[in-house]
């Protein structure tokens, strides 16, 4: 839907940029506060400081790699219903009659802190017991998070935050593929973020087919 309807591309843009603009600065500072330490490390075990800045590069990158999947699903977690809602408006509204807005300041901000403990705690489970079971643990977690974010737009309209998405999401079908294809790209390195408006609008039409979200 959206890369055939153009009048959605300027809705993809500002968000797209700014989570990937997060995900990019929270890479260059590590890898700021990484390189002098290991220059100093190395300086004091008698090595030239340049070797310890390649070799303390070279394993962050390596880190960078595991972790990356962690890290965007915390930024995800807790940016997806502030910057995309004006997104999956727009694709809710071509398909039927859409609420414009229903949640107040109030209900994001309580939105928002509910959703900040679940989303640590899932980037957590990933990072440190992501690889178990094959990696089917980090896919069926990474998955979960997607499905509560990427579809919190559509229920936020209708003044459900996080604790309500509890009861509503699973009336949605086909949630459990959702899970799957979240689970699956947010373990690719920048792919993950490119898919960030997809799943966006999947997220939001799976929300819109539950029984009760349907009733704007």
């Amino acid at each position: 839907m959206i890369a055939g309807d153009r009048s959605l591309w300027p809705y993809v843009w500002k968000p797209w940029l700014t989570s990937a603009g997060v995900f990019a600065a929270v890479f260059l500072a590590g890898f700021w506060l990484v390189l002098p330490l290991a220059g100093n490390v190395a300086e004091r075990i008698g090595t030239a400081s340049w070797v310890g800045n390649w070799v303390g590069g070279l394993l962050y990158l390596v880190i960078w790699v595991f972790a990356s999947s962690a890290i965007y699903l915390a930024i995800v977690g807790l940016m997806s219903s502030l910057l995309w809602d004006t997104l999956s408006y727009e694709i809710e509204s071509r398909i039927g009659p859409t609420p414009k807005t229903t949640a107040g300041c109030g209900l994001q901000i309580g939105d928002t802190l509910a959703r900040l403990p679940f989303s640590v705690f899932i980037a957590c489970l990933v990072l440190f017991l992501g690889w178990t079971c094959f990696g089917v643990v980090g896919i069926v977690a990474a998955g979960l998070l997607g499905l509560f974010d990427f579809t919190a737009c559509s229920f936020l309209r209708r003044g459900h935050a996080f604790w309500g998405q509890w009861i509503l999401v699973w009336r949605a079908q086909g949630w459990g593929s959702f899970v799957i294809l979240c689970g699956i790209a947010s373990l690719l390195p920048v792919v993950n973020v490119l898919l960030l408006p997809v799943f966006v609008a999947g997220g939001t039409l799976l929300a819109r087919r539950t029984l009760y979200t349907d009733r704007v």
